[in-house]
């Protein structure tokens, strides 16, 4: 079963910040409520992309962590904690150390270090916590999902330690064979379903069996949404 997260109240830890944490960064749409990042280089990609995510704040503040202070830089340990919109960031350039985890439900193990990324994933499950290891998708408990959305509609495909791009190209192809007619379908389901907790109408055994054996479907591929939700209302209330 696929489940979503909401990181936006959530403490993020990323342990790594090259080309896979920015993959990851970038997938979830938006900053958690708290992000940690430790690593011993910061890459431009990530920097790039953080810079584009944190939105709202005074530029000059990544001066710091301008691209060659982080990629050059080999003296001791930089920490640079900025709050953007509400949520803050906490950039620590620095090997990993057990207690990072401290305080981060959700973590993701990116570093170029598999035995390292193991090492971690072995760690948070033992608190009972959330981790992505990049290294070896099996060692933990959390997997990133390819996913495309529509307005009602989003489709997901995961898979045990493929490559991502095939993930997303895989994704791409089913999201071809979504119809704007399902998109609405889904849409006009959901309504319906309001209306009966609306007026207390519990839905019968078998009803959603009969909506999607119904016309509604056909339908609004035709155009005709009105009928399509009369289908609908039939079948549940």
């Amino acid at each position: 079963m696929m489940m979503e997260l909401d990181f936006g109240a959530t403490s993020v830890l990323m342990v790594g910040a090259g080309r896979v944490a920015a993959r990851k960064l970038l997938a979830m749409g938006d900053l958690p409520g708290t992000l940690r990042v430790v690593a011993p280089q910061f890459s431009a990609a990530f920097v790039d992309l953080l810079a584009s995510m944190a939105t709202n704040i005074d530029r000059s503040v990544f001066t710091a962590i301008s691209q060659r202070d982080w990629l050059e830089s080999q003296g001791d340990v930089a920490r640079v904690v900025f709050d953007t919109r509400g949520k803050t960031v906490e950039l620590i350039r620095r090997a990993f150390r057990d207690g990072d985890l401290d305080g981060c439900p959700v973590v993701f193990a990116t570093s170029s270090d598999a035995t390292l990324n193991g090492r971690i994933a072995v760690a948070q499950k033992s608190l009972g916590f959330f981790v992505s290891d990049a290294s070896n998708a099996s060692s933990g408990n959390l997997r990133s999902v390819a996913n495309a959305k529509f307005e009602n509609l989003e489709v997901g495909v995961a898979s045990n330690d493929a490559v991502p791009a095939v993930s997303r190209w895989i994704c791409g192809k089913l999201a071809e064979q979504v119809s704007p007619a399902l998109d609405r379908f889904v849409g006009l389901c959901a309504r319906v379903r309001e209306e009966a907790k609306r007026v207390g109408i519990s839905t019968r055994d078998g009803a959603w069996d009969q909506v999607l054996s119904s016309n509604a479907l056909a339908l609004l591929e035709t155009g005709d949404d009105e009928l399509a939700m009369g289908e609908i209302r039939r079948c549940l209330l």
